[in-house]
């Protein structure tokens, strides 16, 4: 992934209001005044994602080979494996990063149907998606993006809930993960909500697209990048991320990323350098963390 540096790209984070805080993470806006190519590398962060690419074209590959272009405003589904991107024109790019149960509130589609996939947006919400998409890609300001993405997916929010039980449960279990090795233990939260092992991992998959082991993993293989990143040894980082030992960390690691820990942290990345930031939660997704809105430049 060899290439030349970006050039002046900025990155701005903007949280949901009260209403949607439950089911978004942030809605992010990664913009460039100046037209050029970008190449990088997208993980699985357990989250599902829209985004409005209207800056340019992007390409994606599932093997580095082989790229097709994505939708200009395109869901992302659960990623269980790494994708390569090409941008290509002036970068302006608006994201929603829901929490990992949060899109499946907004859809009646089997959120297992949708992962590894990029699907035009307009599939899923129909015709009243379609002036919304038309103004904001004829303002493209962020922050009438956010505002319209706000109403939304507050009217569709009303129309679209499902089941609070199983959502309350999930919840629980996703919280528990985000907060580190050991909490998410499946049995102690079956114990403590009252449901059985069966029902929970149903309710989970069925909301996440994933189980909560792997939601577990990817959400450990994110916590190493910033470390990694800051040149911490990997032996460090391995404990300090829940890993067995360091070789476990290693082939995990492979396995969301494609390569080794220390060949990525050689690697340009010039989007994932704003998303790897720890203080980002469209990328780590900070799960429903207290703060400002975050801004990097």
């Amino acid at each position: 992934m060899s290439q030349a540096p970006a050039v002046g790209l900025q990155y701005v984070e903007a949280l949901p209001g009260r209403r949607l805080a439950p089911f978004v993470a942030c809605y992010w806006c990664l913009r460039s005044p100046v037209p050029q190519r970008l190449q990088d590398r997208t993980f699985p962060d357990g989250c599902q994602e829209i985004v409005f690419n209207l800056g340019g074209a992007v390409l994606r590959s599932g093997n580095g080979v082989d790229y097709h272009r994505n939708p200009a405003t395109e869901l992302i589904g659960q990623m269980t494996r790494p994708y390569d991107v090409v941008t290509e024109g002036e970068p302006l790019y608006f994201g929603i990063k829901f929490h990992p149960h949060g899109f499946s509130v907004f859809t009646r589609e089997p959120i297992d149907t949708l992962r590894d996939q990029s699907i035009d947006v307009r599939l899923l919400f129909g015709t009243a998606f379609h002036a919304v998409e038309a103004r904001i890609q004829d303002t493209r300001c962020f922050d009438r993006f956010v505002a319209e993405m706000e109403a939304f997916l507050g009217a569709r929010l009303h129309e679209k809930r499902r089941d609070s039980r199983a959502f309350a449960v999930v919840d629980r279990v996703v919280a528990a993960i985000f907060r580190g090795p050991g909490d998410g233990r499946l049995s102690q939260a079956c114990e403590d909500l009252g449901v059985g092992p069966r029902q929970l991992q149903a309710s989970f998959r069925a909301l996440t697209g994933l189980s909560p082991k792997q939601l577990a993993s990817m959400v450990r293989f994110q916590r190493s990048l910033p470390p990694l990143r800051a040149g911490r040894p990997l032996a460090e980082i391995a404990l300090a991320c829940g890993y067995y030992d360091q070789a476990h960390f290693n082939h995990e690691f492979r396995r969301f990323a494609g390569m080794a820990p220390t060949d990525w942290k050689r690697a340009q990345a010039p989007l994932n350098e704003f998303f790897v930031d720890d203080a980002s939660r469209a990328y780590l997704c900070n799960y429903r963390a207290s703060g400002q809105t975050h801004r990097a430049a």
